[in-house]
């Protein structure tokens, strides 16, 4: 059973954890040039951003349908929450997508290169 906790290291390694396992979740992501981490006393969890009234999970996907796969990391990080009793809103934000994990069919229905779809467009 987990403690409860208020303290922003304990909930985003709690709710790292337990976002690392959600099917489709091809991992957690530190997002761009500014980077998208909860800092702590001896560490940080990177992909997880704890504020006072939300958390912020940042993860790259790996399956379809995108919006199945965010909405079941925003239960299972509610569910974190819950357990330590810190309750607060949870934004799930994709920062990229795995292509080469997804089925092959989809693979021959993708975009053209962004060069060839330019040249359309003129």
């Amino acid at each position: 059973m987990i403690e409860r906790s208020d303290h922003p290291g304990v909930i985003a390694q709690e709710v790292a954890l337990g976002v690392a396992g959600v099917p489709g979740v091809a991992r957690l992501s530190a997002g761009g040039a500014v980077e998208a981490a909860t800092y702590f006393a001896g560490g940080k969890t990177a992909g997880v951003v704890v504020r006072e009234d939300q958390v912020v999970v940042h993860i790259v996907v790996n399956e379809l349908p995108i919006a199945e796969v965010t909405e079941h990391v925003r239960e299972v990080a509610q569910e974190a929450l819950q357990a330590l009793g810190a309750a607060r809103p949870v934004e799930v934000v994709v920062e990229d997508l795995e292509v080469e994990q997804l089925p092959r069919i989809l693979h021959s229905t993708a975009l053209p290169p962004l060069k060839a779809r330019m040249a359309r467009v003129r």
